[in-house]
């Protein structure tokens, strides 16, 4: 998507959100790898230190689809970038994770601290606004392009509300990181329904790509 049209903010948010949730989804294996035991408090961090710019990154795609250029006004978007950099930093300190317990078969789980609420009200606010957005986009939009809406809304809204519902929400309130192995299923939902638009209803663009392959 990004090589068929590097100059479209679209494609390039499009591209930026791929890489950061491939990156989301190897810190969160090695989480709950035992390989990495020692230094699971570190890659605990890293998971939602990642977590910040894509969710960011979810917002900024839907409030920019299909659009060559980013709608958001220069301050706005740098306002945001900024609180999510200030975020970031927050979730690399010992106040969102203060520490990582073990409890049964050496299953590890992270102690959350108070710095917690600032990931968690942004990252909320960016994925409700993202699926407002789309939702919108695909009642207001016609013929093909409400088509292409129609699946990214509903990939979108399954894999945020399930994200939100069986990790965030269970690490925050109860220490509980039982549903955080079942990431890529919740991120292959978005992703195939992306996909799916892309192939059949030619969303972004990509049948010389296809082509060619």
């Amino acid at each position: 998507v990004y090589k068929n049209n590097p100059r479209s903010a679209t494609n390039r948010l499009f591209g930026a959100l791929g890489f950061l949730m491939s990156t989301w989804l190897v810190t969160l294996f090695i989480t709950q790898h035992p390989s990495f035991v020692a230094a699971n408090l570190f890659w605990v961090r890293m998971s939602i230190f990642v977590a910040m710019p894509m969710s960011l990154a979810f917002f900024l795609l839907a409030h920019t689809l299909p659009r060559n250029r980013l709608q958001l006004g220069r301050r706005a978007f740098y306002l945001l970038l900024g609180a999510t950099a200030v975020v970031m930093a927050i979730n690399l300190s010992p106040h969102v994770f203060t520490d990582v317990e073990f409890i049964e078969n050496g299953v590890p789980r992270p102690i959350v601290g108070m710095g917690m609420i600032s990931f968690g009200l942004l990252s909320t606010i960016f994925s409700l606004s993202a699926v407002y957005l789309l939702f919108k986009k695909s009642i207001t939009s016609k013929g093909v392009e409400r088509k292409q809406f129609r699946f990214i809304t509903a990939g979108m809204l399954l894999m945020l509300g399930l994200i939100i519902g069986t990790i965030f929400i269970p690490v925050i309130i109860y220490n509980n990181p039982f549903f955080a192995p079942f990431a890529p299923l919740y991120a292959s939902l978005f992703l195939s329904t992306t996909a799916y638009s892309i192939i059949r209803h030619r969303f972004m663009d990509v049948r010389l790509i296809l082509a060619r392959t």
